[in-house]
């Protein structure tokens, strides 16, 4: 899926996903707990040479209240580092 735009991507924007049945949106959520293969993209970005800069924008406003973290101070700080800790970051160097 990705060989036929390797080596045209300058910038990645990270976000965490739910699907629905149908491939479909329906929300935002915590790493780990998402559909999106993470690990699979970045790797593929890493063997196509890619040395862009990678943002993350967890969209905390659109997570069910079921998903947002309650035993932190600040959640939406605790789900960047939640998604920080999640991401294969040693395949992009």
């Amino acid at each position: 899926m990705f060989d036929q735009i390797a080596g045209h991507v300058v910038h990645g924007h990270v976000k965490v996903a739910r699907a629905a049945p149908d491939a479909s949106f329906t929300g935002m959520a915590v790493p780990s707990q998402d559909d999106v293969p993470h690990a699979e993209l970045l790797a593929a970005l890493t063997r196509s040479g890619f040395d862009g800069i990678i943002t993350i924008d967890p969209h905390y406003g659109q997570f069910a209240e079921a998903d947002k973290p309650t035993d932190v101070e600040e959640p939406v700080l605790e789900v960047v580092r939640r998604t920080l800790d999640c991401l294969p970051w040693a395949l992009v160097t």
